[in-house]
């Protein structure tokens, strides 16, 4: 399926639903703290971002919203066993009535704990492919790959980047994610 809001950067496949019996193969169906979620480049350097979870669940999650919206948030971190965001990775994915709707992308530059790195579908500066972006119960699987270059933001609570301080980024992932109520 096509994103909502189509152009020429970016593709998306969206398959939806999980037959009936599947398992998981990851720990239980669920991903654990520590495990690797995410792996590829930020500027040709080779990274890998692992899960961090608490007593409450944590950061990587997937909710349902009104309107027949779903978020998916995919959030991976340096150092799994801390809370720490600086060399965090986010992928976070928007579908309306199961078309991917917005797919952004944030990275925590490791040298500056408040502006980050950011790409999505609107500014036209990421691509993505997704494998599976299935929910079953309480538990959804999201695998796919997203590439590009991501744009810096100073203020993170602004929409406003500057397009020429960049960082490029290509990364896979393949995971579980629990709801998040």
């Amino acid at each position: 399926m096509q994103p909502t809001k189509p152009n020429t950067r970016t593709r998306a496949t969206l398959l939806t639903g999980l037959a009936a019996g599947a398992a998981l193969t990851l720990t239980g169906g669920q991903a654990v703290a520590g495990e690797v979620v995410m792996s590829g480049t930020i500027d040709g350097d080779e990274r890998t971002w692992e899960r961090f979870d608490t007593d409450d669940g944590g950061p990587a999650f997937f909710t349902d919203l009104p309107g027949g919206a779903r978020l998916f948030n995919l959030h991976g971190l340096r150092d799994g066993s801390t809370p720490n965001p600086m060399g965090s990775l986010i992928v976070s994915v928007t579908t309306f009535n199961d078309n991917v709707g917005r797919v952004e992308i944030s990275y925590y530059h490791e040298q500056a704990g408040g502006p980050d790195f950011v790409g999505n579908d609107e500014l036209e500066n990421v691509e993505y492919e997704f494998d599976r972006l299935e929910v079953d119960g309480d538990t959804a699987r999201i695998s796919g790959r997203v590439s590009g270059e991501l744009h810096h933001r100073e203020n993170p609570l602004s929409e406003e980047t500057d397009a020429s301080r960049t960082r490029s980024v290509e990364v896979e992932f393949d995971t579980t994610l629990p709801e998040q109520e």
